[in-house]
């Protein structure tokens, strides 16, 4: 999975266009992408849920420091820069994997 601070506009606009695009989730700011070589991708938006539980009632739409808290674990919320070319871990994950730990988000 793929996150960024894009809308779905703005990743339709820059995608290629042998890109095939499949706006499943698009209301939540997520679209499907598959690549000409046939790999799928889910690319979101960075964002925050509204209600309770493992399916938001509604997201709105945030700030990579906000989209973390939503992950469940530390090892799943490492993000990577590509135009810094590192890894930003707001929660420790990267720790975390070099010590072989697996560790809930909600402690944090």
């Amino acid at each position: 999975d793929l996150v960024s601070d894009a809308t779905p506009d703005q990743v339709k606009e820059i995608l290629p266009d042998e890109y095939k695009i499949i706006p499943k989730g698009e209301a939540f700011g997520i679209l499907s992408i598959i690549t000409p070589d046939g790999n799928d991708y889910e690319i979101a938006r960075y964002r925050e849920d509204i209600g309770k539980g493992r399916r938001p009632d509604a997201v709105k739409f945030s700030t990579i420091d906000s989209d973390v808290l939503r992950r469940d674990l530390t090892i799943n919320a490492l993000y990577y820069d590509v135009n810094k070319k590192q890894i930003i871990d707001f929660v420790g994950g990267y720790e975390d994997i070099k010590k072989r730990n697996i560790k809930y988000i909600w402690f944090f």
